[in-house]
C-alpha cells in the first residue's frame, strides 16, 4: 500500500511539517469531508515509512469508514481525494514563498473584479520587485507578469481610457522589441484560442503582420514572430514554408530559451505537423512521428514542468497510425506522471483509446472514449472520428453505424466558427466511411481509392487501407 500515490506525496512532507498539513486538511475552508480527515490521521500515524504489520488497506479503510464493510474502490477513491488536497497544500506553500507570483496573481484577481486602478497599482509593485531582483532579460519580466489576451482587453480598462493597456505595456517593457514580444505572445494566444472558440474580440495588433525577421533580433522574438506568421497565414504553401522555417530555427538554436516559449513553439509545430504530412518529402508519417518524438524529447522541453495535453495527444495519434503500440504504452505511462492534473484523465483516456484501436481492440477503445466528457468541444472533435472508425470496424455487430454517421455529420455542421478546411475534411471523411459501409464491388472500391487520393480528408491512410481490403 505504501506505493500508492498519496503515500508517495506524503513522503515529500517532513515530519515536523505534518502538523501544518494537518491544520490544512482539517480546515473547513478546503474540505469538510470527515472520512478524508480520518484517513489522513491514519496515514499521519504511519508517516513517513508507511510500514509495519498494522499498516494495511483494511486498517486504512476501517479508520476512514468505521461503519462500512471493506471496499477497495471506496478506499482508493478517498485516497485520490486526499492526494489532491495534499497537492493543493504543496502548491499553496510554493506560492506563499514567491512574492512576485503573489503580486502577479493578486493583480489579476483585482482586474477580474473590475478594479482597473488597483490592478495597475499592483502591477507597478510587481514591476518594482522585478527591478529589485535585477532580472537580466526583459522577457523574464514578461513571463513573471503572465499577461494574457483577456487581461489585456478586459472591460475594466474602459473606465480609464482605451490607451491604458498600451501605456501599461510600455511601463513594463523598456524596448521596442520587448513591447512587440509581449504583443506577439498575446496575439498567438488569441489565434490559438480562436481555432476552438467563438470570440467576440476583433483581431489584435494587425500591424504585427508588417514585422519581418532580422539578424539583430533576439531568438525569443524571432521564434514568436515565426510562430505568429505560421498561425496567421492562410495559404497552405505559405503555411508550410513558415512551418519548415520555424522547425529549422527551433532545433538549430543553441540558446537556452524559457519553457513557456519552447512550449508555445513546440505546441504550434505539433498542431500543424499533422496537417502537412504528405505535402513535403520530409513529412511522411514516419518522419512526422520521429519529429514529434524529437519535439517532446528536445533540449527545450527537458526542464521540469507541465506537459501540454494537446501536444501529447497529437504524438499519440501519430504513433497509433504507425502501429507503435509498445512505444505508446511507455509514453502513456510517462503522461500519467507529467500531464497537468486538470487535463490528465481525458488525455490519458484518449491515449488508451488510440492504443486499443491500434491493437484492433475496438470494443475496448469505445469503452475508453465513453469516459471522455462531451462538454469540451476540442476533445469532442478529436475523438469523434476515432469513434466512427471503431463503429465501422464493428459494423457487423449490434452497433448502429448509420446513426453514428448522421450524428457525426450533424456535429461537424454545427461548428460555424471553425475553419472551412477543417469542416470539409471531416465531412469528406464521413462520406467515405459511408461509401465503404455500403460494400461496393471490387471495381467500385478501386475508383474509391483514387477518389480518396484526390480528395481533402482526415484519416486518409486508414480510409485507403479499408478501401483496399
Amino acid at each position: 500500500m505504501k506505493n500508492i500515490k498519496v503515500c508517495q506525496r506524503l513522503q515529500l512532507i517532513e515530519p515536523q511539517e505534518m502538523k501544518y498539513l494537518a491544520r490544512f486538511i482539517n480546515s473547513d475552508y478546503f474540505s469538510q469531508d470527515k472520512s478524508m480527515r480520518r484517513l489522513f490521521a491514519y496515514f499521519k500515524k504511519h508517516h513517513p515509512d508507511f510500514s509495519g504489520r498494522t499498516f494495511s488497506e483494511e486498517n486504512a479503510h476501517e479508520a476512514a469508514f468505521p461503519k462500512k464493510p471493506y471496499g477497495l474502490k471506496r478506499l482508493l477513491n478517498k485516497c485520490s481525494d486526499l492526494c489532491l488536497l495534499v497537492d493543493k497544500y504543496l502548491l499553496y506553500e510554493a506560492f506563499n514563498a514567491d512574492a512576485i507570483e503573489q503580486n502577479s496573481w493578486l493583480s489579476k484577481a483585482l482586474l477580474r473584479r473590475k478594479n482597473a486602478p488597483f490592478f495597475l497599482n499592483q502591477l507597478a509593485k510587481t514591476q518594482k520587485l522585478n527591478d529589485e531582483q535585477a532580472l537580466a532579460d526583459e522577457t523574464q519580466s514578461l513571463r513573471k507578469m503572465q499577461l494574457s489576451f483577456l487581461e489585456y482587453f478586459n472591460p475594466a480598462y474602459q473606465k480609464l481610457g482605451k490607451n491604458v493597456p498600451e501605456l501599461f505595456q510600455r511601463m513594463i517593457t523598456q524596448t521596442e522589441e520587448g513591447f512587440n514580444t509581449l504583443r506577439l505572445r498575446i496575439a498567438i494566444e488569441y489565434w490559438s484560442q480562436k481555432q476552438n472558440k467563438k470570440w467576440e474580440f476583433p483581431e489584435p495588433f494587425q500591424d504585427l503582420k508588417l514585422l519581418k525577421v532580422e539578424d539583430n533580433q533576439s531568438v525569443v522574438f524571432q521564434l514568436y514572430l515565426k510562430t505568429y506568421q505560421l498561425i496567421t497565414s492562410k495559404e497552405k504553401n505559405e503555411q508550410l514554408r513558415f512551418f519548415l522555417e520555424l522547425k529549422q530555427q527551433f532545433f538549430a538554436n543553441e540558446t537556452v530559451i524559457a519553457k513557456e516559449v519552447a512550449n508555445t513553439v513546440a505546441s504550434n509545430l505539433m498542431n500543424y505537423l499533422t496537417r502537412f504530412i504528405g505535402l513535403h518529402p520530409n513529412l511522411t508519417h514516419e518522419n512526422a512521428f520521429a519529429l514529434a518524438k524529437k519535439l517532446y524529447k528536445g533540449k527545450h522541453l527537458e526542464e521540469e514542468g507541465i506537459f501540454p495535453a494537446g501536444f501529447f495527444s497529437n504524438i499519440i495519434i501519430l504513433a497509433s497510425i504507425l502501429g507503435e503500440t509498445e512505444w505508446m504504452k511507455t509514453f502513456l505511462a510517462y503522461g500519467e506522471e507529467t500531464l497537468d492534473e486538470a487535463n490528465k484523465q481525458n488525455t490519458i483516456n484518449k491515449g488508451y483509446a488510440y492504443l486499443s484501436f491500434a491493437e484492433k481492440e475496438y470494443d475496448t477503445a469505445l469503452s475508453h472514449l465513453i469516459k471522455i466528457p462531451t462538454n469540451d468541444l476540442a476533445d469532442k472533435l478529436q475523438v469523434a472520428p476515432l469513434e466512427l472508425k471503431c463503429y465501422y470496424e464493428l459494423r457487423n455487430s449490434d452497433l448502429d453505424l448509420d446513426y453514428k454517421l448522421n450524428a457525426f455529420a450533424a456535429l461537424i455542421k454545427r461548428q460555424k466558427d471553425l475553419d472551412n478546411d477543417f469542416i470539409e475534411k471531416n465531412l469528406n471523411f464521413k462520406k467515405f466511411v459511408k461509401k465503404l459501409y455500403q460494400c461496393p464491388s471490387k471495381k467500385e472500391r478501386q475508383a474509391l481509392v483514387e477518389e480518396i487520393h484526390d480528395t481533402s480528408t482526415i484519416a486518409r491512410q486508414w480510409l485507403l487501407e479499408k478501401a483496399r481490403e
